[in-house]
């Protein structure tokens, strides 16, 4: 599910034009009707987490949700492109207002939705985590509108973290991999708290990070060290 088609934002300065990220993102929805991958029910189906989203509902009343998936079943119908994404803005134009005039609000749901798409579990607003074995691994959403506030979400949810870590014996690493760790602010503050910054392998670079254009990094911990760094704060 792309949770990601209306946004036009990074989560450090913003790169790019909005239209460029939007355009993007309604170009792929194109290619796939163009394929016949894309149905009006699967369309709706990918976009209802934001339609249906409670932190929209001041914004989004349900008549205006039932024009937009109407909006949405008439673009699958289009063959053209042009019409194709001229519809689909036209469609999209509440949610594209939300973003603009709540962009806060409009993060914190592209957060969380990408925590439920990812199977991730939060441990705050930004970060979430996963077990793999004994792999706990972590992930930062989409943060340029508390990009402030990101030192204190990490060591909060590092924090928390350390309470699933304990309970669970199994786990010997902790790690995460992002384009924050590969920052010197970020990967900086990761090493003086006890993480090993490494590359990523070429594999998962193209399995898990292939529409990432920044430079990436691992950041790694043993369990021990983790806990010691972390635990009883």
């Amino acid at each position: 599910m792309n949770y990601n088609l209306p946004s036009a934002d990074k989560p450090r300065e913003r790169k790019d034009k909005p239209n460029d990220q939007i355009n993007k993102g309604l170009n792929n929805f194109f290619e796939l009707a163009a394929a016949g991958k894309l149905t009006a029910e699967s369309l709706n189906l990918q976009l209802n987490g934001l339609l249906t989203a409670p932190e929209f509902k001041p914004f989004l009343p349900e008549e205006t949700i039932n024009d937009i998936r109407a909006g949405l079943a008439q673009c699958v119908e289009l063959k053209e492109r042009n019409a194709f994404i001229k519809k689909m803005k036209h469609a999209l134009k509440p949610i594209f207002a939300i973003q603009k005039e709540q962009p806060k609000i409009f993060e914190d749901v592209q957060a969380r939705l990408g925590m439920e798409a990812g199977g991730f579990i939060p441990l705050n607003e930004r970060v979430s985590y996963g077990v793999d074995n004994d792999l706990v691994h972590f992930h930062l959403a989409a943060s340029y509108e508390v990009k402030e506030q990101v030192p204190l979400l990490f060591l909060d949810a590092m924090q928390k973290l350390t309470k699933i870590v304990e309970a669970n014996p199994a786990i010997k690493e902790i790690s995460g991999t992002s384009w924050i760790v590969a920052t010197k602010k970020y990967g900086t503050m990761l090493k003086d708290k006890g993480f090993t910054i490494t590359e990523v392998p070429p594999e998962v670079k193209e399995k898990y990070f292939k529409d990432e254009d920044r430079p990436i990094a691992r950041a790694v911990i043993s369990r021990e060290k983790f806990l010691q760094t972390f635990g009883n704060k």
